[in-house]
């Protein structure tokens, strides 16, 4: 028969701190996970888009892998379509007929992060405007997908703009949401107007954080140290 020990109970306080370390350094980085020949090392995880400023439904257009370390939403057959684009350390949205007809459109470039683990997560980074010299700024937001409806704002779209000075050229962020497995974060850019000049900068840290001890964690290893201490007594 085995007996409970001290040791054993602190064996068991130990692992479930390791596990829960562990769990912390859980951080996906929009700028280091990036390389640039297409492949992503985490493939299931970062994605790229692009969509309409109207389209908030999570059903958006994969870009493809062009060269040169860029994503881009070209339309299959019209080469002097402007379109959406996505580099390691920003984007570039723009305005354009889609398809080549119709009405100009604002097409936004989109950022996905697919959460890997269901739990608690934080948000980091920013977003700024790199053009100086033309241009009236892009809409920058964070959105949650959802599996019905509209995605939820995490970070509703917010105007920068580096020649107005009275509208912020960077916006830093430090936000927590909840996400199921699987479920999907947009980080977005859209042209604020169809001048469509502005380029923006961007690098999102998406962080695990370890939900805190519950008593149904460690009651094992504290009925081992209850029962220890019972016996000394005697």
């Amino acid at each position: 028969m085995c007996r409970p020990t001290l040791q054993g109970a602190v064996a068991g306080l130990v692992l479930w701190a390791l596990c829960s370390l562990s769990m912390a350094d859980v951080v996906y980085d929009s700028q280091t996970d990036w390389e640039a020949d297409g492949v992503q090392p985490d493939a299931g995880v970062w994605s790229y888009q692009w969509a309409e400023m109207a389209d908030l439904d999570g059903d958006y257009t994969t870009m493809s892998y062009w060269s040169s370390g860029r994503w881009e939403g070209r339309v299959q057959g019209v080469s002097t379509d402007p379109y959406p684009f996505i580099v390691q350390t920003g984007n570039h949205p723009t305005w354009r007929q889609i398809g080549g007809v119709g009405d100009t459109k604002d097409v936004g470039a989109i950022r996905t992060f697919t959460a890997p683990f269901r739990g608690p997560w934080r948000l980091t980074g920013y977003f700024s405007d790199t053009n100086a010299n033309c241009g009236n700024g892009v809409l920058v937001g964070i959105f949650a997908d959802e599996p019905t409806g509209d995605d939820t704002p995490v970070l509703a779209f917010t105007h920068i703009d580096r020649l107005d000075p009275d509208v912020p050229d960077l916006i830093n962020y430090d936000l927590s949401v909840f996400l199921e497995a699987g479920q999907k974060l947009f980080f977005r850019t859209q042209s604020y107007s169809s001048s469509a000049c502005d380029s923006t900068g961007e690098r999102h840290q998406v962080e695990l954080v370890p939900e805190p001890a519950t008593v149904l964690l460690l009651w094992p290893a504290v009925v081992v140290l209850l029962a220890h201490l019972r016996r000394r007594r005697r």
